[in-house]
């Protein structure tokens, strides 16, 4: 929450909504008497914030190491999981957070790949192609899924995407999770049945004797 001040009314008005969703604290040393030009004053009233805010940290709101920890973990649970993640802010369309998998597949680190725009990160080729799913998000704010292939140094690969539609508090869009998985395997898995089915029908197509499936005595094809 950014712009607390040090005003009594403000701190028992925000702090108790800020413990509530678990916020950290932007703090302003100024309290009823407005920002005062003695630095010993503005020190008097950051204190004052911040023995509020500790006070108000038992009941949920995050203190600074908290906040790091926090962040340390959720970087370490992203980095675990079998997906790569992203998000893009709506309006600029680039990326505030990647999860290691995610970068290191677009040929970045997690930290070169933030500020990148979406066809920074992609290419122009794959922005274009799934430029319709992200104006769909935009403009109906309704999830979006797609499969497509993906040029890796190891091979083409085949995605699931799913864009999730993520709102603020006022619920406008500020922008969308990216949730890619692998499902090359399953392609694979499905070209090889089809060619298998295909090289059994132009076997029986090709023979002259007659050949019948059955199972328990009962005839199934």
């Amino acid at each position: 929450v950014n712009s607390v001040t040090g005003e009594d009314e403000q701190m028992e008005r925000v702090l108790p909504l800020v413990a509530k969703y678990g916020a950290s604290v932007v703090a302003i040393s100024n309290d009823e008497t407005g920002i005062s030009m003695d630095p010993d004053v503005r020190y008097a009233v950051a204190k004052k914030i911040a023995a509020a805010t500790a006070a108000a940290a038992p009941r949920g709101v995050p203190t600074e190491p908290n906040v790091r920890e926090h962040a340390s973990l959720l970087r370490l649970v992203a980095n675990s999981v079998p997906a790569l993640m992203a998000f893009y802010d709506a309006d600029t369309l680039r990326c505030l957070f990647a999860n290691a998998a995610y970068a290191r597949t677009f040929g970045f680190d997690e930290q070169t790949v933030l500020g990148r725009t979406l066809e920074e990160v992609i290419g122009a080729e794959a922005n274009r192609a799934i430029e319709p799913y992200v104006d769909e998000i935009k403009k109906h704010h309704r999830p979006q899924r797609y499969e497509r292939q993906l040029a890796t140094p190891a091979g083409p690969r085949w995605i699931d995407v799913q864009l999730l539609p993520h709102f603020d508090a006022d619920g406008t869009l500020t922008g969308a999770f990216v949730l890619i998985n692998d499902i090359t395997r399953h392609r694979e898995a499905e070209r090889a049945m089809r060619e298998s089915e295909e090289r059994l029908s132009k076997f029986m197509d090709a023979s002259v004797e007659g050949i019948v499936f059955h199972m328990d005595g009962i005839i199934t094809d």
